[in-house]
């Protein structure tokens, strides 16, 4: 319990209660009506308790799949913010990379003394890998922690389920890194739902892009000869969104010829695979828009389609490969895809200084692993929000508009540009924030604008990004197989005969 000043008050009125006869004194002795006011002056978790404030405590911030925390969750003045990603279930190895990033946003904001000597404390919650457990986690963030901000979750149709059923209601803050489906743009939100990753719609361009560039390129043919499976997951917002632009872009004559073959599939793939897939012609190209089971598929196609030719294109969804799922090495050079650009451009200052600090805490190196600098991005985002505007939901949104205005005072997550940056919006001034995943231009719907897409190809083990292939809407080819060294015999002429040539 929280000695205040109500009680000491409470305590000088009793001593002088026997010199007051004359009239009655009405004094409103407690310090809060709701538990509003106790998060808003003391940090997420404090609760009323008859006018006066309670301090929380580990058992009553953590339970159900909220087991970990790191920092003092317990401090009466902490910022705790949700963590919302699968811990188990299948996609447990991009929910790693996500809590390690956000401990480096926790790391570089606490170590300069917290939000005006507010630290972050941060309560990771497992999702496990469906959208009833997100929402459960969800619910016990709010309902129980208290936090004002949730970053999460992994996918699409989680994220949605998240902010519809818990968040928006609540009026707290929900911030995905990578939730990418387009639809999110137009969830009637009270701009409480944001997100540090691009919207679908550049990344299915892209993809479009990237198919077309395959057939004609690498197969060297056409959509009249070629054979494409598309394979969604069933029920996945980011699955069906994906699809819709990509088949927007494509020949109308080929996706109405039985060369295009379109389906989604339920939870148990193989079964379905194993039954559906005897029926359906050999592809020449499959496209994966699901998540990790998409690194199991291609096994299992080849298993019953044998050739080893059918080539694999995906979005981000398979963009970190999963070690206990790895595909055989014989499928090098035909897995590949898209994804948004993890790091910005070649050389970007803010990328290099999360990397740096990810590999020395993680003993791993970040580069082109997906969404892993967009969650370092969405902790620092909500910290800078509440800088600006307050620390209830609504106000770290309001703080969170005013990071990226243009002429204002760069931050970044080092420690002068951080702490330059908070002392500003503490005054009341707007800043331009540089992420870690990139310039961080976030509009009226509370995303990146203009996000630049990157091939990534399957090469022992990884995905490593090669080059940007899309970006201010113009496609850029490039290629996941080694150039054709052509030798150009010597015909005896030196520099000097080769004159304006070079």
């Amino acid at each position: 319990m929280r000695l205040s000043k109500a009680w000491l008050a409470a305590g000088t009125f009793v001593f002088l209660g026997g010199l007051v006869s004359a009239c009655s004194l009405l004094v409103d002795l407690s310090e809060c009506d709701a538990d509003s006011d106790c998060t808003a002056k003391y940090g997420a978790g404090n609760t009323c308790d008859s006018g006066v404030c309670r301090t929380p405590n580990a058992a009553e911030l953590l339970g159900g799949t909220c087991t970990e925390s790191f920092g003092d969750i317990e401090a009466s003045n902490a910022f705790n913010i949700g963590v919302v990603m699968p811990r188990s279930g299948g996609e447990e190895g991009f929910g790693q990379l996500v809590v390690n990033a956000v401990q480096i946003a926790q790391d570089d904001i606490n170590k300069i003394g917290g939000i005006g000597g507010r630290k972050v404390g941060l309560i990771i919650c497992d999702s496990l890998s469906t959208t009833d457990g997100a929402l459960a986690a969800a619910r016990h963030l709010v309902d129980k922690a208290g936090v004002q901000v949730i970053v999460g979750s992994d996918s699409s149709s989680q994220t949605i389920a998240i902010a519809n059923d818990v968040t928006i209601p609540a009026k707290v803050v929900l911030i995905s890194p990578s939730a990418t489906t387009s639809s999110i743009s137009s969830l009637i939100d009270e701009n409480l739902v944001w997100r540090t990753c691009p919207s679908d719609d550049a990344q299915a361009a892209a993809l479009a892009e990237y198919l077309t560039y395959t057939v004609e390129g690498r197969l060297q043919s056409n959509f009249d000869e070629v054979t494409i499976w598309v394979l969604g997951k069933e029920g996945e917002a980011y699955s069906s969104g994906i699809k819709e632009v990509l088949t927007s872009k494509l020949p109308q004559s080929f996706l109405t010829s039985d060369r295009f073959i379109s389906k989604d599939y339920p939870e148990a793939w193989e079964e379905w695979l194993a039954v559906n897939s005897p029926t359906m012609a050999r592809p020449d190209i499959v496209v994966l828009l699901g998540y990790s089971e998409g690194w199991l598929m291609p096994g299992a196609i080849e298993s019953l389609h044998p050739g080893g030719d059918i080539l694999y294109l995906a979005p981000d969804g398979i963009g970190d490969p999963d070690p206990t799922r790895l595909p055989d090495l014989d499928l090098e050079g035909r897995i590949f895809g898209v994804s948004p650009q993890n790091g910005g451009t070649l050389g970007y200052t803010p990328y290099l200084n999360f990397a740096l600090k990810y590999n020395t805490k993680f003993l791993e190196s970040p580069d082109g692993k997906n969404f892993v600098s967009h969650a370092y991005d969405a902790v620092m985002i909500a910290a800078l929000g509440a800088a600006y505007g307050g620390f209830s939901g609504p106000e770290i949104a309001v703080g969170m508009s005013k990071l990226s205005t243009p002429g204002k005072l760069a931050v970044d997550g080092t420690s002068n540009k951080l702490g330059a940056g908070f002392a500003a919006l503490l005054m009341g001034e707007e800043v331009d924030y540089e992420g870690a995943s990139g310039a961080l231009t976030l509009n009226a719907d509370g995303e990146p604008t203009n996000p630049s897409i990157a091939l990534y190809c399957y090469k022992d083990g990884d995905n490593p990004e090669v080059a940007v292939v899309y970006e201010d809407q113009k496609f850029t080819p490039a290629s996941c197989v080694e150039p054709v060294v052509v030798e150009v015999p010597d015909m005896g002429m030196n520099d000097a005969d080769m004159g304006d040539a070079n």
